[in-house]
């Protein structure tokens, strides 16, 4: 195995002329030839690994496509310490600190906590369930991360913390004492500049007030009413680049409405719309603008008239991948037909399996080529 230094460029945004850019570590069996990982976890066959985001690359993934991104590979190194240490290199204050990148901790690691250690990464990271019960064994924590797509941050939390993360328990032992682990959830908050970038992740509203030198009070009435704080906005929310949300009453605002061939077929003030597409809710229409691109089932709602919709997501892949929970590699089977009947799944939860990697009793499922 060896391990890259690579950087991938977004080719459809900019910032000031400049192509948005990612740099990371990636383990791969052989570097001249492209394994489809474009970076934090995502691989560009793999929908899973980006349609539920967890971090602003994912998102601009699945905002602009895999096919606007493009890996370049920097540097190939025989050992993760090696490729770490020169990562740290270029992802350096003076390089996070850019509009254009992507990338929010020095060196790299996502915010970890062993950003001048990163010899841990290339160490076995242990996998147990909620029992205390050794499940699963990751060669390393790159091998974990790129799997789940979750950054490096949330497993360190996980391990220094003590918590269940993923319905696992994580250590850097094949050993632990199951009672003093506890199941308490973390509340991620988000700290983004005024230009948009993510610059922090905490594990709560506390962690960040402390960080900011203020109180929790202060960072959920900033969340509340989108003000900034101490010259940032906070949000519960990841995305590729943060925007304060317009206050537009939907129920005042007139609503153009298209069909999936984008064809206009009406457009009315709130309420006016809903015979049209068969909806009863102000906040679906809401939903359906600010959260899902527009999308309400089959219908494009817009709040001006567009010449063009935007293309809807989804996947053609028809074989899917079976894991268990704890991510051990399990079959894969060749029809939707096959894997509703074998694991008797009902037409909700198949559809489910159609947005991305998801759970379903004690396994995972996922879209294949």
């Amino acid at each position: 195995m060896k391990y890259i230094v690579y950087l991938t460029k977004n080719l459809k945004s900019f910032v000031r002329d400049l192509h948005r850019i990612y740099v990371g570590v990636h383990k791969t069996e052989n570097p001249e030839i492209f394994d489809g990982y474009i970076g934090c976890g995502v691989r560009i066959n793999r929908p899973s690994s980006y349609m539920y985001p967890k971090t602003p690359f994912q998102h601009a993934v699945k905002k602009y496509g895999v096919d606007a991104f493009e890996r370049t590979v920097l540097y190939i190194f025989d050992t993760a310490q090696e490729a770490f240490k020169m990562e740290e290199k270029i992802v350096n204050e003076h390089f996070i600190k850019q509009e254009h990148t992507y990338n929010v901790a020095i060196g790299g690691l996502g915010g970890s906590l062993y950003a001048h250690n990163p010899e841990w990464y290339s160490k076995k990271l242990y996998q147990f369930d909620i029992t205390g019960k050794l499940v699963n064994i990751w060669e390393t924590t790159l091998d974990a991360c790129e799997f789940y797509g979750e950054p490096y941050s949330r497993f360190d939390w996980a391990i220094t913390d003590k918590t269940i993360f993923l319905n696992s328990i994580w250590s850097r032992k094949d050993t632990i004492n199951i009672k003093e682990y506890t199941s308490l959830s973390k509340h991620y908050t988000y700290l983004y500049s005024k230009d948009g970038k993510l610059v922090a992740e905490f594990s709560s509203r506390t962690e960040c007030a402390k960080a900011l030198g203020c109180d929790p009070q202060s960072v959920s009435s900033a969340l509340r009413n989108q003000n900034t704080i101490k010259g940032y906005y906070v949000s519960e929310t990841l995305v590729d680049k943060f925007e304060v949300k317009p206050r537009v009453q939907i129920k005042d605002a007139t609503i153009y409405v298209y069909n999936k061939e984008g064809k206009f077929i009406g457009k009315g003030i709130g309420k006016e719309i809903m015979n049209i597409i068969d909806l009863h809710a102000y906040k679906s229409i809401y939903n359906a603008i600010y959260w899902n691109k527009g999308w309400y089932k089959d219908y494009y709602l817009s709040l001006t008239p567009v010449e063009e919709v935007p293309e809807k997501l989804h996947t053609t892949h028809k074989k899917i991948n079976i894991y268990d929970k704890y991510g051990n590699f399990i079959e894969t089977l060749e029809s939707l037909k096959e894997t509703k009947e074998k694991y008797n799944l009902n037409s909700a939860e198949l559809n489910r399996i159609l947005k991305g990697i998801k759970k379903h009793d004690n396994y995972i499922f996922e879209y294949c080529k």
